[in-house]
């Protein structure tokens, strides 16, 4: 129901949201696709893609109802890609 992509450094942008749309043909419902070089974090649906950025808050919407999460704490501890 529920895939997390983590873009690596020298992986193009267009191979992560390509397997990211790969996993939503096939059933699953949300795609979290994590830049983490960026700080961002995309979340695919059948519906739309939106970005969240360290204002934002991420959650699991119908698949993960308690999950929570700022998405800057998730890079909190992450290297900044220098």
């Amino acid at each position: 129901d529920l895939v997390v992509e983590v873009k690596a450094l020298d992986e193009d942008e267009t191979a992560i949201t390509g397997r990211g749309l790969f996993y939503l043909t096939r059933g699953t419902k949300i795609v979290w696709l994590v830049y983490p070089d960026q700080r961002l974090i995309d979340v695919m649906t059948n519906n739309s893609i939106k970005t969240l950025a360290s204002g934002n808050v991420l959650t699991g919407g119908d698949i993960l109802p308690k999950f929570s999460v700022p998405v800057a704490d998730i890079f909190q501890l992450a290297p900044s890609g220098s």
